[in-house]
């Protein structure tokens, strides 16, 4: 439950999505855009694998997006076309 509170703090405090609705284990957020994120946990290892997870958000502006992410301490890789 840790990691998901650890998520769910960094969506919301770091990245600036809108809390809709939180539970123990689900969150729903929006960006003020109307952009919408589920974050479920809870998820169990399998195989000795790590947690690991993936999010894809279109923008229009990548170079604007990621500048205001590292101005919120956010480490962002290179950009590629």
């Amino acid at each position: 439950m840790r990691e998901f509170l650890t998520m769910l703090a960094f969506y919301r405090d770091t990245l600036g999505f809108a809390v809709a609705y939180a539970s123990e284990h689900f969150a729903s957020l929006r960006t003020s855009e109307g952009a919408e994120l589920e974050l479920h946990g809870g998820r169990e290892k399998s195989g000795g694998e790590a947690n690991h997870w993936f999010l894809h958000v279109t923008v229009d502006d990548i170079e604007t997006v990621a500048a205001a992410l590292r101005g919120r301490g956010v480490a962002v890789g290179e950009i590629r076309e």
